[in-house]
């Protein structure tokens, strides 16, 4: 199936499937957060799961955690241009109806019957 062109493409991240079970396990906040590491005055403001803070301690962890933190942004910005590509569908076909249903369109289409004969 061709994409409409101008939806967002999804960058698909490349990394290992046990790794992807992880992240999506956590959630996109707890990946954020551990990617961040969020400090204050006291201490630790949250602390990740400990396999979580393991993995992406090391370079290609934090690597395949902002691959999928893309993936994830790329996926929801797509789900939202396709609700927006609907509601506008929705919206035009009632403003047809409505048309249609104040006769305007019968007119129209009269009119525009009336000026091609007549080329």
């Amino acid at each position: 199936m061709r994409l409409m062109w101008w939806w967002r493409k999804v960058r698909k991240a490349n990394i290992p499937k046990y790794q992807r079970d992880i992240f999506e396990r956590y959630g996109e906040f707890a990946v954020s957060l551990a990617l961040t590491n969020v400090r204050s005055q006291s201490g630790i403001v949250g602390v990740a799961a400990r396999n979580l803070q393991i993995l992406v301690e090391n370079p290609a962890g934090l690597e395949n955690a902002t691959a999928w933190l893309t993936e994830r942004n790329d996926t929801h910005e797509r789900g939202e241009q396709r609700r927006e590509a609907v509601e506008w569908a929705v919206l035009i076909f009632v403003g047809i109806e409505v048309l249609n249903a104040l006769g305007v369109l019968n007119r129209l289409t009269s009119w525009v019957s009336a000026v091609l004969g007549r080329l």
